[in-house]
Parts: structure tokens; C-alpha cells; sequence
């Protein structure tokens, strides 16, 4: 299916794993609900009904053993692609989904350390953001609200997420990407509860006595001083977390630091460990 002259394909995934294309008819009902920000469409009646959920991006068949399979939309993955197809069809939404899932892959997230000069030993990208999980659709929706679409001229924060997920993370793209709201920090903390702050984000219960916020360095040397393991600070192979934040929550407290007071606002995309 064609829009703005870009090619965009519907597919529902099979338990094999393979992709199967819908045929055009259904192609345009799934994609005319998402223009219309619809939660899900049906089709047919009886044992041949069949549901498509798209705030899980789930086809459901409405028999008795309520199949379920993936609804896949593609496009091909670059900067002006990508702007057009969300412009065109009303998937701003799922634009920045895929532009997301390519910032937290573990090349792109190896390239940005390397740009932002870190002595890294190995990455591991978080393994628990995906649809539905709560630090991840909570970002994503205010990522939504933060680039929505203005009256405002220029390149804007959705223009360069889009053109720094379809190319590669530079020292230009990132400052940019700062500079319109979007930061690269790093955490650290006690290695022993990192897997838990993978899976749940950074929770207010648990900050410092009289700190409303949290804390986050802009180099991976600032926060290094707060990375501990059994009550002591490691001087070498230390564990730090890659975060991404999104203004307007963060602001600047110095120079080498950003706070941010609501994990609304906080994705935690990777965990370091230095070398």
C-alpha cells in the first residue's frame, strides 16, 4: 500500500514466525484505524470473526480457540520515509515505536558510548522494555506528547529521532538531539538492585531523604563516584546505567549533571559495564 509515495506493508506474523502479507482491503482498514488512533477494528462474523486490537498490535481470531498473531506494519527505515508515512497515515505513534526500538538496539547503543567516549567492556542492552511494559509505555507516551506535531518551523526533536535512529548516533546528532530535549545520561547506584531498576525505571519511594528528584550525569565519570557493590565503591569493571531523558522534566543543575523528577520522563536503555 502506497502513501505520500512510500510503500507501506501489513503483515500479521504466524507462529512459525513468518511474515504474511493482508491482502489490500484489510492492509487500509488497519491502517485507516490507526490514522484514526481506533483501539481495534473487526471483521466478518461468527467463527470467522477476527479482532484488530491496535494498542497491542494483535490480530484475534473470534472462534473458539481465539488465535492470536502479530500485526507487523513495515516501512522502510529511513528519516524521510519514516516522516512521511507518520504524516501521511496518522502512525505518528508507530513511527516513534520503531524509531525507539532502533535507539535501544545494542549497536546503536555501543555506537552512542563509543561517540560520547566511554570506556566500555560490554553492553547489555535492557531486556524487559518491549509493548506493555509500564517505563516503557509511559516514555513512549510522553515522547508522543512531546513530539507532537506544531505550527513551529525548522527541524524539530521528532525530525532528528527519526533522522539519528535511521542513520547512526554521531557527536552532531546527539548534541541536536540535547539540545531539543532528548539527553543521554548515565546512573549509578548499587549494582545489586540494577536488574530491578532495568524492570521498573528509577521509583520515587526509593530516592534519597529529601531529594525530589533524580540525579544523572551527563559524563559516565560523573556518575561512576555513586556506583557501589557490597556497600564499597568499585574502582574498576563497574556497573553504570544508559538512560535516556526527555524534557521538559529534566533541567540543566550544572554541568556535568540533569536531574529529572519524574520517571515519566526516564527509560532506562542499557546497562554498562566499564572497563
Amino acid at each position: 500500500m502506497s502513501c505520500a509515495n512510500v510503500s507501506v506493508s501489513v503483515y500479521h506474523k504466524g507462529r512459525d514466525g513468518v511474515l504474511h502479507p493482508y491482502d489490500s482491503d484489510t492492509s487500509g482498514l488497519i491502517l485507516d484505524a490507526a490514522r484514526k488512533r481506533v483501539r481495534s477494528v473487526d471483521i466478518g462474523w461468527g467463527q470467522n470473526a477476527c479482532r484488530f486490537d491496535l494498542s497491542t498490535m494483535k490480530q484475534v481470531k473470534r472462534g473458539s480457540r481465539r488465535e492470536s498473531e502479530d500485526i507487523v506494519i513495515e516501512i522502510p527505515f529511513t528519516a524521510k520515509n519514516l516522516k512521511a508515512a507518520g504524516e501521511a497515515d496518522g502512525l505518528r505513534r508507530k513511527i516513534l515505536v520503531m524509531a525507539l526500538d532502533r535507539i535501544r538496539e545494542q549497536q546503536f547503543l555501543s555506537k552512542s558510548l563509543d561517540v560520547k567516549g566511554v570506556p566500555y567492556q560490554s553492553v547489555r542492552a535492557n531486556p524487559y522494555l518491549k509493548s506493555g511494559h509500564s517505563p516503557y509505555e509511559n516514555f513512549l507516551e510522553s515522547l508522543t506528547i512531546a513530539t507532537a506535531p506544531l505550527q513551529s518551523v525548522g527541524i524539530t526533536l521528532y525530525d532528528t529521532i527519526l533522522e539519528t535512529a535511521a542513520t547512526s548516533p554521531t557527536v552532531e546528532n546527539l548534541r541536536s538531539l540535547g539540545k531539543q530535549g532528548l539527553h543521554f545520561v548515565f546512573h549509578g547506584t548499587d549494582e545489586a538492585v540494577m536488574d530491578d531498576i532495568l524492570n521498573t525505571g528509577l521509583l520515587p519511594n526509593f530516592r534519597m531523604a529529601g531529594h525530589h528528584e533524580e540525579w544523572f550525569g551527563t559524563a559516565y565519570t560523573t556518575s561512576l563516584q555513586y556506583t557501589r557493590n557490597k556497600t564499597k565503591i568499585r574502582q574498576g569493571n563497574s556497573l553504570l546505567y544508559f538512560f535516556v531523558l526527555l524534557s521538559p522534566s529534566p533541567w540543566i543543575y550544572g554541568e556535568d549533571y540533569i536531574t529529572c523528577s519524574s520517571n515519566l520522563f526516564q527509560l532506562p536503555m542499557a546497562e554498562i559495564k566499564l572497563k
